[in-house]
């Protein structure tokens, strides 16, 4: 029997959420450059794949998503108001576990 919550998709956006959730904490500047990076690419796969399968709030979503985290224009916030995002994002993007897993079973 299959499990309907493993796909690549899917372990992709558990590793941001983690990535994510764990950024609320106090780091290397390293892992924030990381962060943007990680979160940026994953998030432009997550808008292309909502594209092909014609969810479009799910794509302009993550299209904001990825320019929050944009790296290479990057936004410049306090840590308070990143913790926020961070969070938020985390959030959002486990949420978008369940949609993705209702996509696919179809």
């Amino acid at each position: 029997m299959k499990n309907r919550y493993f796909s690549i998709s899917n372990l992709i956006r558990l590793i941001s959420v983690t990535l994510l959730f764990y950024a609320t904490t106090q780091h290397a500047y390293s892992y924030y450059i990381f962060l943007r990076w990680f979160v940026f690419a994953s998030s432009i796969f997550f808008a292309y794949e909502s594209n092909k399968n014609d969810k479009k709030l799910w794509l302009i979503s993550f299209s904001v998503l990825a320019l929050i985290f944009n790296p290479i224009v990057p936004i410049y916030l306090k840590k308070e108001i990143w913790t926020f995002i961070d969070l938020f994002s985390g959030i959002f993007v486990f949420v978008s576990i369940f949609f993705n897993e209702l996509k696919e079973g179809k």
